[in-house]
């Protein structure tokens, strides 16, 4: 859609809240996004935490173009801007994305309801049960997709498979092979908030697919604006 310029391909853009499209499990009908603002949006889900600056450089697009995007995301809760010192100069702008809040907590939603009934149904053990013969299935799965790619390729293709899911998914890298995973929605935050053992699964599950230590922190069902999986390597005790 970018042009080395920055120009649209059209001049009739059309708005995603005239059309029941997602983006990223997040349902974008309501809202008056164009489809350059959701190109923006997934570009910078893809980059993690992103300054302007990047996101020209790796659209081709100029900078005031790209704030235009900007700013209509934000409007609209799907951006916020963070400022940090570059010891010189201005400060530096880096974007981050954050989960709008797409509807009301009581509302019915179809993942949330299946969880509830079948732990009706079931009960407690037998759900977990059926929990962790799922993770063990998607590990297996995970592993064999992953196996000759580098980590920026395995996250980017867990990163999609999440997203399928319902989660708003970013990563940030950090130091020493260490990366943060954030989930800046949750699909069974209602399930989570009666049942949150199956949190405890998710990081099972994270540990096995990259063979790393996960440390969780934050929670959506609790208040938390992400559930963040803290990732390293890990740590082998002395040898005798």
């Amino acid at each position: 859609m970018f042009s080395k310029k920055g120009s649209k391909t059209s001049k009739k853009e059309l708005r995603y809240k005239d059309y029941n499209i997602s983006c990223h499990g997040i349902n974008m009908s309501r809202n008056g996004c164009t489809t350059s603002d959701i190109e923006v949006l997934e570009k910078i889900i893809e980059m993690g935490e992103p300054s302007l600056e990047d996101i020209s450089k790796r659209t081709g697009t100029s900078k005031t173009a790209i704030l235009k995007h900007i700013v209509s995301l934000e409007k609209e809760g799907f951006l916020e801007r963070k400022y940090e010192s570059s010891g010189r100069g201005r400060p530096v702008c880096h974007i981050s994305v954050k989960a709008p809040t797409i509807q009301e907590e009581a509302y019915p939603d179809p993942m949330n309801e299946a969880l509830l009934f079948m732990e009706s149904r079931m009960g407690k053990e037998s759900l977990m049960e059926f929990v962790d013969q799922f993770n063990e299935k998607a590990e297996s799965y995970l592993r064999n997709l992953f196996e000759n790619k580098d980590i920026h390729e395995k996250l980017s293709s867990f990163a999609r498979i999440r997203n399928s899911e319902g989660f708003l998914t970013t990563v940030n890298y950090g130091a020493d092979g260490d990366f943060t995973i954030f989930h800046r929605t949750c699909p069974i935050s209602r399930f989570v908030k009666k049942n949150g053992s199956i949190c405890e699964r998710e990081e099972e599950l994270f540990k096995g697919v990259f063979d790393m230590d996960c440390t969780r922190e934050g929670n959506i069902a609790m208040g938390s604006s992400s559930c963040a999986f803290i990732m390293s390597p890990r740590k082998i005790g002395p040898t005798r």
